[in-house]
């Protein structure tokens, strides 16, 4: 009996981590989100990686582009559709510290599809332009406008993809916020460059040997970095509510204070 009693005792205490504390922000969050779901965030980055089949097959088989051309261009058009339902699960890990990743994915993946996809494009035609007239002219101030424009895209959708994913609001409305997001929060929008499109940048340059990096792990370690950063903005402007957690940790803030 006396090793059933034992057996007991250890049954019904908590498991290694379930009462370790969540750090409310910063680096400290960050690593403790990705260190607790990490099979979640690599389950993200290949949902979203599925639209990038025929690139990587044309790298894997060393062969052009063409003959998957017309496969890439189909699964793009799914591209705002995944990134959204992906940023979802993302945006719930950021600010609840847990989800259900395909749970999440299927709620949102097709909501508004042909608008958000419309409005994608809408944002992309001015850097993809440019980029054009780049490679046609090879002019250096081109390409350091199509840089710069690219950047300045990139930081709009790490603002739009969440609103999209965790609001309400029409998605025209949400492209505006976006925009004035990436004005107003500018150091968040800096750091998002630096922590977000810096990497994405070096991955892609060392293709095919970061192949398996951007496949597995790429997208999701800077969307948590993106998340965190900016559902700190979307809830100092009003955009949305702070979570559960959140509005305990600065009550409690309060009382101590």
């Amino acid at each position: 009996m006396g090793v059933f009693d034992a057996y007991l005792k250890n049954y019904s205490k908590p498991g290694p981590g379930v009462n370790e504390p969540v750090p409310k922000k910063g680096p400290k969050r960050y690593w403790h989100l990705l260190k607790n779901h990490f099979t979640k965030m690599v389950g993200i980055n290949l949902l979203y990686a599925i639209t990038f089949i025929p690139i990587y097959a044309a790298f894997a088989l060393r062969q052009s582009l063409g003959m998957y051309s017309l496969l890439f261009f189909l699964l793009l058009l799914f591209m705002p559709a995944f990134r959204t339902a992906c940023t979802r699960a993302m945006m719930v890990i950021a600010r609840q510290g847990n989800c259900f990743v395909l749970y999440e994915f299927k709620k949102e993946v097709f909501a508004e599809f042909f608008k958000r996809l419309f409005a994608t494009i809408c944002i992309l035609i001015l850097p993809v332009a440019y980029w054009c007239m780049v490679g046609v002219t090879g002019n250096i101030i081109g390409f350091g406008t199509a840089l710069g424009l690219t950047a300045i895209v990139f930081v709009i959708f790490a603002y739009l993809f969440p609103m999209w994913a965790i609001t309400d609001i029409p998605v025209g409305k949400c492209v505006k916020n976006a925009i004035l997001l990436t004005m107003l929060e500018w150091k968040k929008s800096l750091l998002i460059v630096v922590g977000s499109l810096l990497p994405s940048i070096v991955c892609f340059l060392f293709i095919p040997f970061s192949v398996p990096l951007i496949v597995l792990v790429l997208y999701a370690l800077t969307w948590l970095f993106e998340a965190m950063l900016v559902n700190t903005a979307l809830i100092k402007h009003n955009i949305i509510p702070e979570a559960d957690g959140e509005e305990e940790d600065k009550e409690a803030e309060t009382e101590n204070e």
